[in-house]
């Protein structure tokens, strides 16, 4: 027999309420069924009369009818499904048997049995395979209380004393793991081919170790890698985060290419702290991108370097250094600083010899790109704002719900980012392109 090309790509509902009521005959056949479950009439039985008005209340009979009709459309949707996918196959499909699930509603639990086909390509409409909650407006209050760093526990408890609803803590889980494909695609995105700012950063969290671990009763460290790119529109974004054990240059070389792949050709400034071998990661895959290293960090790094009798003095003629409105007029203020300190502070001036050129980048440009490169502050108080709301979580359960709180919190500051761009982008913009010609004009 010819094969007969599929007409099926959605339910159209209209039939599908035509063939629910031949089904049913009507609603009426709809609450008689409901009427003899409630009674203990199934399988041929006698009704019990006995305590049935206590038992016919809006409470008992609306979960069992909404129960009944849900099951009646998802087997009329199954049969659509199958007349029309009978003949895709040497083998006519069919249907085969159902799959029980328990969906949550506000007006109680609902038995929902899903009906299966035999090449298992049925995918309900109605009510989604993995949708354990009626109401999508309760799976969002879910999720967006999972986001403000609400812990399972706490978001069950929450739930059934504000809206009467019971919950267990593995359906909350299961309804945020839906999220899951939304941010392996977000991950996978492709980029803008030219970013006039980017800013690298690490934040540590703990986890709880892995099933089989030695470390039973110890967090395992955890470096989330951010990339916060500025694009050619002035807008902020986070172009992606990846997990490791420890920060090093060694994995944010693998960052940098991962960034690559997906379409960011080249980057003209990158903002970094003082992690040792971030230059040469950057050089390796963006050799034409300028490095700024972040002045607040060596700042730090300098004062642990100063005795405390001298540490106020030292930090002050230090800060003359970056304050001065030329490059040359930074280099005497060091020189000074190093006739003044050297000789009792040897490796702070090592260190300022050594990272000149990085810490330096930001006088190649004006005053409004300078205050906007010349320290990691943005990704910082992005930082800061993640922190908000898993600072109550002294140890995550795992890696994946590290993840998938990340995420949903990245979204919500992500609406604040869309709505203006960086303080005097225009200015920004036109010294930019200025300086990067060609390469900027390809940003998309």
């Amino acid at each position: 027999m010819a094969k007969r090309k599929s007409s099926y790509s959605r339910i159209d509902y209209s039939k599908v309420d035509k063939t629910v009521l031949e089904r049913s005959e009507d609603f009426a056949k709809t609450c008689q069924e409901t009427f003899i479950q409630l009674m203990g009439a199934e399988n041929g039985q006698e009704p019990s009369f006995k305590g049935a008005r206590q038992k016919f209340t809006f409470s008992n009979l609306m979960p069992k009818l909404i129960e009944n009709a849900i099951n009646n459309i998802l087997w009329a949707e199954s049969e659509e499904h199958i007349e029309n996918t009978k003949y895709e196959s040497e083998t006519p499909n069919r249907h085969n048997g159902r799959m029980s699930k328990t969906v949550k509603s506000e007006f109680g639990d609902l038995h929902i049995e899903t009906p299966r086909d035999r090449q298992g390509t049925f995918t309900p409409e109605f009510l989604k395979k993995r949708e354990m909650i009626l109401a999508d407006d309760q799976a969002e209050k879910i999720i967006s209380m999972y986001s403000y760093g609400m812990s399972q526990e706490d978001i069950s408890k929450m739930l059934e004393k504000s809206y009467g609803i019971s919950i267990s803590q593995s359906t909350i889980s299961k309804i945020v793991d839906r999220i899951m494909p939304e941010i392996e695609k977000w991950k996978s995105r492709t980029l803008s081919e030219f970013y006039p700012v980017v800013y690298l950063d690490a934040v540590y969290y703990h986890v709880m170790p892995e099933k089989g671990s030695t470390k039973k009763n110890d967090a395992s460290i955890r470096a989330m890698y951010n990339v916060i790119g500025i694009d050619s529109e002035g807008h902020r974004d986070l172009l992606g985060f990846y997990l490791g054990t420890s920060e090093g240059a060694g994995m944010w070389t693998t960052v940098l290419n991962d960034l690559k792949s997906r379409g960011c050709e080249d980057v003209g400034i990158f903002c970094t702290d003082g992690l040792a071998g971030f230059a040469a990661a950057i050089k390796s895959v963006y050799p034409l991108a300028c490095h700024q290293r972040c002045i607040v960090h060596q700042m730090r790094d300098s004062r642990s370097k100063v005795g405390a009798t001298d540490r106020a003095q030292v930090m002050s003629d230090l800060k003359l250094i970056y304050e001065s409105e030329t490059e040359e007029g930074a280099k005497e203020q060091f020189k000074h600083v190093k006739e003044k300190w050297g000789e009792k502070y040897p490796e702070l001036i090592s260190s300022w010899k050594r990272n000149w050129k990085e810490l330096t980048t930001f006088y190649k440009f004006s005053k409004e790109v300078k205050l906007l490169i010349y320290t990691t502050n943005p990704i910082e108080g992005y930082h800061r704002q993640i922190r908000k709301f898993t600072k109550t979580k002294a140890i995550l359960p795992s890696d994946e719900s590290l993840i998938k709180m990340t995420y949903l919190i990245y979204k919500r500051i992500k609406e604040s980012w869309d709505k203006k761009t960086v303080n005097n982008w225009e200015l920004i913009n036109n010294e930019l392109r200025l300086k990067f010609g060609e390469r900027m004009s390809v940003a998309r």
